[in-house]
């Protein structure tokens, strides 16, 4: 694994690949307010007008708006910011949130509603919830593995009958791909007992991105179940038309992260372009915007959200 990494940072420092991108601009959005706060793991809104993110810990979640440059804290709950995701009308946020009490770690399923605030426990607070809860097509459901089956829980919320019908999700080793309209489901088992994270289905619902616990990051084909090897790479992120990708590529000591970059490639890994190299940041967590070549991320070392544009 290191000698992979090593190898792929070596190719895309001296460039061996093509340039596909010009950056045109970097700049810095949001500055922890106070010394040591740390805020990281931003989300683009599916409207492209809102950024998402969370502190150190994955404590809280806070939401900047784009058009007015306002931030505005939702929640300071535990463990909160990890996982979290956006309805797809972008009036909501689902989230598994944590407490202690009793010397005991509790955990439950909250939506908050960015529109009249009034937010939702869809559960109790269990003492097992080893799944990140997730949307399902439409918004009117959550589901997630709660160690035995999978739970489904109606949100209360309007169908959005504008989004895809198209879930994806994965359990153990295994991928599923949910068609709401028509019923369709497909099963992938690309690594037999693996585990799978960050999975993400591409814009165009021809692909899905994912890494392999404790190994690389790969898309897979949703029609063929062709594999594409990425190397070392996480927490993956698609352009809006699905053409290309783009992932953090991490070094640590066994303490602390070291290096990291913002680095864009394409579905079958035809060239590898670091986009952060000329920073002096260790850049993490990319999320790409729905609607443009924009990419938000965080800054391990200065602790920033950050915006980088770029033409094709």
């Amino acid at each position: 694994m290191k000698n992979m990494f090593l190898i792929l940072l070596i190719l895309i420092t001296l460039g061996f690949s093509q340039e596909i991108f010009e950056v045109t601009e970097v700049k810095t959005l949001i500055v922890p307010p106070e010394y040591g706060t740390v805020f990281m793991y931003p989300k683009w809104s599916p409207d492209g007008e809102k950024i998402a993110f969370t502190s150190a810990n994955f404590r809280g979640i806070w939401i900047y708006n784009l058009q007015n440059e306002k931030m505005e804290q939702i929640t300071d709950e535990m463990a909160a910011g990890f996982g979290f995701s956006w309805a797809s009308n972008s009036k909501a946020i689902l989230s598994r949130v944590s407490k202690f009490e009793n010397n005991r770690r509790l955990t439950a399923v909250k939506i908050f509603n960015l529109g009249d605030k009034e937010d939702i426990y869809l559960t109790d607070y269990r003492l097992r919830l080893p799944d990140v809860p997730k949307w399902n097509a439409g918004n009117d459901q959550v589901f997630f593995y709660n160690g035995r089956q999978m739970e489904y829980l109606d949100t209360s919320l309007e169908r959005d009958t504008s989004s895809s019908q198209i879930t994806c999700y994965s359990v153990s080793d295994r991928i599923f791909l949910e068609n709401r309209t028509t019923g369709d489901k497909k099963t992938f088992q690309p690594f037999p007992e693996s585990m799978y994270l960050n999975l993400v289905l591409s814009p165009d619902k021809e692909h899905v991105a994912f890494e392999v616990y404790g190994g690389n990051c790969y898309v897979m084909n949703v029609e063929n179940s062709h594999l594409t090897d990425l190397g070392p790479g996480n927490y993956p992120t698609w352009s809006p038309d699905g053409k290309y990708l783009a992932f953090m590529l991490a070094k640590d000591d066994g303490y602390r992260y070291t290096v990291s970059d913002i680095v864009v490639t394409d579905t079958e890994g035809t060239f590898f372009q670091n986009l952060t190299a000329e920073l002096d940041q260790i850049a993490m967590y990319p999320s790409w915007s729905p609607a443009d070549n924009r990419i938000v991320y965080s800054t391990y070392d200065f602790g920033t959200i950050e915006m980088i544009e770029f033409n094709e």
